[in-house]
Formats: structure tokens, sequence, C-alpha cells
């Protein structure tokens, strides 16, 4: 994959607007030999290409911080799976939004509204609302509400053997509580959230890996109606020498699908973990400025029905990878970083028929 991004900012006394123009590739080969049971039976090709645009203003004015922006996108798709001519979609993005952040004593409150289009995949108008209540010195109380959309990819709709073209956006409502300690170590959060939607995207459970994909045979679906809620924990320690260490966990107790009967969701662990040590150099001229590991844990996301090869990327099994990266500083206002995906070359896959790739290095060049 190759990103560039250039951003402009101008500061006036109570206002800050900044411009992100952004340009990304992103290629991904699914290849396996015919001989190989474990493999992914394809040889498919996949380049998207995406230009984006983003105007950003806030705008501070007492106890009142007003923000508000445009976003567009606009790419293609192109996807080759060896029998035939290639696929190549378009796709489009525009969004405009505003949100009004007000200080109330000593909390805080805000409310936003986000309006949507993603082409012919249609549109919504999305409203969110919280605030942020200190209770104590160092506690304090955080809530969110919010609707959300999400248009189907290029993947979702349009991969050989796994795709659906007849996809419908999720909507969702989301809320969450959280209280902070920061008291605690170098701070400490219990949170608790939930989701309500319609049209959530998700793996066919019932999907006959042995039979051609079809309109009866379908590896992605819309669940009509769904419900999720958890638990999360979040812990870090006091920087010592510029190395923490942080433990995240998360309990996805509810993952229901209510279309008929009520089931648990495909692919949504009941326990997913991850733990980083990082290091950032106290001296901001120091060679080293940061590195760090940091190893994810999913637990087992139930199985798919066995009618079909035994691949365990079709199956959604326990799987646990390790990330790291190095940033080095190569002059004053430039920044190099190194970074490690999947260190330890594992086969696994977050969502069951789509292996993630092997152990991957990525190098990014960062200025300003």
């Amino acid at each position: 994959s190759s990103d560039a991004r250039a951003s402009l900012t101008l500061r006036k006394a109570h206002a800050t607007t900044t411009l992100d123009l952004s340009g990304t590739r992103q290629v991904l080969q699914y290849a396996s030999a015919p001989s190989d049971l474990n493999g992914c039976f394809c040889n498919v090709l996949n380049r998207e290409t995406r230009l984006e645009v983003s105007l950003r203003n806030a705008v501070q004015t007492g106890r009142t911080q007003l923000v508000y922006g445009l976003d567009l996108a606009r790419g293609l798709a192109r996807i080759d799976s060896g029998n035939g001519a290639p696929q190549v979609h378009a796709f489009a993005q525009t969004a405009v939004y505003g949100q009004d952040d007000v200080a109330l004593g000593t909390a805080t409150a805000y409310a936003g509204l986000r309006a949507e289009r993603d082409g012919a995949q249609g549109g919504a108008l999305a409203p969110s609302a919280g605030f942020a209540l200190p209770l104590d010195d160092g506690l304090r109380l955080r809530a969110n509400a919010a609707t959300g959309f999400r248009a189907p990819n290029a993947v979702d709709l349009y991969y050989p053997g796994f795709s659906n073209s007849n996809l419908h956006p999720e909507r969702t409502v989301s809320t969450d509580l959280t209280l902070e300690d920061a008291r605690v170590l170098g701070g400490l959060s219990l949170g608790y959230f939930t989701l309500a939607g319609n049209d959530l995207i998700a793996v066919n459970p019932n999907f006959d890996f042995t039979k051609p994909s079809g309109p009866n045979n379908l590896a992605i679906v819309n669940v009509q109606r769904a419900s999720i809620a958890g638990l999360t924990l979040s812990v870090r320690t006091v920087a010592r020498r510029g190395i923490t260490v942080g433990l995240g966990l998360t309990d996805l107790y509810r993952a229901l699908d209510l279309t008929s009967v009520a089931r648990r969701l495909p692919q949504r662990p009941v326990f997913s973990t991850n733990l980083t040590l990082e290091y950032a150099a106290t001296n901001p001229r120091a060679t080293l400025a940061a590195l760090g590991a940091i190893a994810n844990a999913m637990g087992a996301r139930g199985t798919v029905p066995q009618n079909g090869p035994l691949d365990p990327y079709l199956v959604a099994a326990p799987f646990a990878s390790v990330d790291g990266y190095v940033r080095l500083r190569v002059a004053r206002q430039a920044l190099l970083t190194l970074r490690a995906r999947n260190l330890g070359n594992e086969r696994y896959a977050a969502v069951a028929g789509y292996p993630t790739p092997g152990r991957a290095f990525v190098l990014e060049l960062s200025t300003r």
C-alpha cells in the first residue's frame, strides 16, 4: 500500500482552519497452490485507489467551541478474479458535519450532526450528543449517544465468491458510558456500551462453501435486527523513563441476531484483549523517538458449518498476533517510522473467508 498526505493549517485568534489532502493506493492479492489444503482456493487481485479532501474549521468563543467541516472522497476499486475481464467500480462519499461543545461549570456537553451520502448506497443524517462530568479529583464520567451509517465497501459488494451485490447500508444507534480514574496507575477506565442496528453486514453462518455463490447461497448478508452490548477495561502504568505498559479487555457478552429466533452473531468473540509495551523519548531531539509492541488476542467466534473444505480461514478460531514499530528522528521536523505487522507470520482471519496477509513491513516518512 502507499499513502500520501498533506495538511495546511491557518490559525487566527479564535479560529483554526485545516485543509487535509490525501491519496491512497492499496493492493491485496489472495492466492494459494491447488495442493495446499489449507489455502484460500483463489487467485484474486484487488486494487483500490482513493482521493480525499477534508476542510475543517474550529471556532472558540468564550466557553463554546464550534467545529464544522466538509469531507469528500472519490475512488476506484478494481477486482481481478482471473476469470474474465476485471471488474472496475467507482465509489464516492460526501459529508458535511457540525458539532458544538459547551462548558457548563466544570462539566462539558456537546451535540453534533453529520449528513453523509455514499453514492448509490444512499445516505443518512446522523445526530450525536454526550457529556463529560467530573465527579471527584481525578474521577470523571463520560456518556455518549449517536446514530451510525456504514455503506458496504467494494469487497463486501464485489469480492468473487464471498460478496453480495445487494447489500444495504448499516444503520445503527449506539450508546456508551465510561468511568475514568486518573489516580489509578497511569489511568484506569471502565466502560459499558450498546449497539442496536438494522441491516448489520455480517458473515452468513449458513453459507455452503461446496456450492457456487448465488441468490440462495450468499457469504455476506444483512442482519435485519441486531443487539450488541459489552464491557471494557483499560489501564496503563505510569511512565517510567518513557516506558509504559497498557492492557485492554473487552467482554462482548451480548451479540444477538434478532431477525427471527435469537442467536449469536457470527464473528463476534466474547473476549478480546490487547497488551501494549511502548517507549517514548523524553528528549525531543533524541534519534530514537519511540518504539513499541502491540499484542492482540481474539477469542472463539463460532464456527462455519463444516460443509466445505476444512480451511482455518473459514472457521472463526481464536488467534493472537503481534505488531511493532520503531520511530526515528531523521531531522528536526522529520520522523521515519518502520511498522511490522503480524511479526509471528501467523495464519488467521479476523473475518472468516478473508485471510490476513502474513508478516509485512511498512515504512513511513512524516514531516511538518
